[in-house]
């Protein structure tokens, strides 16, 4: 009970004196004080709601309560360390505090329409914040991945060109008769194959066909050349070799990737450019059948600063032989370049064939 109620309480045993129903003793006095009292504070209370008693905040902190009395409720004050800090008129209080770390004492009294004081009190800790976690280290951003670069149905391609004997060793040498043509609708997988087929009266020739594209400024970080292949019957064993290339010249240098199915001794090979020699590779060649698609596909890379060519897989129809073949780059003259070609030889008796390539396609990245 407050001070103030047990004042009230006084007040109105004093009035019960003197009116004219006399109390005959002390005891009765008591009684009449006791019941004053309690129906002075009857239903009168003040909830808090937060902070809870003894609680630790942080600040600011929310402090919740309620206030009820039998009278209506006129005001309601928050104390904070016997200081008033906030005052409303009503009997519900909802207000932010903000406070110095260590023990405070919060008083929430109220008054009502009687002049009634109830009140609750409480000790809260005020703590410091948790410090809040450090920002995460931005993630760097990642390099960009490289897109590749597609050269799609270059069989279709116009700019074919020829250049005599130069798919040979050396260079020169006896002249075959070969010819291309685009266009061809049978046999095909795109709806336009190119035919390529070479004749002549000289063992051994060759015909060699190449075409330029846009020069890279870098080095092949990876490098595919592919396509299909179709030998019709009765040709399958005519062939003295097929093959097919890739070159670049970057830097000074000439990066030459070459690769030839050569049907004596059944053999995959690679060109060494800088010493004008065929090299096996370790790959069998299994001849092709006639009259059926056969997909090929070899993968490269080479390196401006090593100067150094790879032929990092050979692929026959999904079944793919990875390789480490390492070539030095040839010194050569400035300027750049970049060509693929197909050249087809003839055997040692000289007999016509033909071969048709449909879907043939480059894509590196540099």
């Amino acid at each position: 009970m407050s001070l103030d109620q047990k004042i009230a309480c006084v007040v109105r045993t004093t009035l019960v004196n003197r009116s004219k129903r006399y109390l005959t003793n002390a005891r009765s006095a008591a009684v009449l004080f006791s019941i004053c009292c309690l129906a002075a504070i009857a239903g009168a209370q003040v909830t808090v709601t937060a902070p809870a008693a003894n609680a630790s905040v942080t600040s600011p902190f929310q402090v919740t309560a309620s206030a009820k009395s039998t009278h209506p409720i006129t005001t309601f004050r928050i104390y904070l360390d016997n200081a008033s800090v906030y005052s409303v008129s009503g009997s519900t209080i909802n207000k932010s505090l903000t406070a110095s770390t260590g023990s405070h004492f919060l008083v929430l009294q109220a008054w009502d329409s009687s002049g009634n004081v109830i009140k609750a009190s409480r000790t809260i800790t005020v703590t410091k914040p948790s410090s809040p976690p450090p920002d995460p280290s931005p993630t760097p951003t990642p390099a960009p991945t490289p897109r590749p670069i597609v050269l799609n149905e270059i069989q279709q391609a116009t700019g074919w060109q020829t250049c005599g004997a130069c798919g040979d060793s050396g260079g020169d040498g006896a002249l075959a008769s070969y010819s291309m043509i685009r266009g061809i609708t049978f046999p095909t997988l795109s709806g336009s194959s190119a035919e390529f087929k070479i004749g002549g009266t000289q063992p051994f020739a060759n015909g060699y066909w190449f075409i330029g594209h846009q020069a890279p400024t870098r080095a092949f970080k990876s490098l595919r050349y592919e396509f299909d292949l179709y030998i019709p019957a009765g040709m399958e064993n005519l062939p003295q070799a097929i093959e097919f290339e890739i070159q670049q010249k970057l830097g000074g240098r000439v990066y030459n990737f070459a690769w030839q199915a050569v049907y004596p001794g059944n053999r995959w090979r690679v060109f060494n450019y800088t010493t004008r020699v065929w090299e096996d590779s370790g790959v069998a060649f299994q001849r092709f059948t006639a009259g059926t698609w056969h997909h090929i596909a070899a993968d490269f890379h080479d390196d401006s600063t090593t100067h150094i060519a790879y032929h990092d897989a050979l692929t026959i129809d999904g079944v793919r032989h990875a390789l480490h073949i390492t070539h030095t780059g040839t010194p050569s003259s400035s300027g750049t370049k970049f060509t693929n070609a197909f050249q087809l030889d003839l055997n040692g008796s000289a007999a016509d064939y033909k071969v048709y390539v449909d879907n043939m396609k480059i894509t590196y990245t540099d």
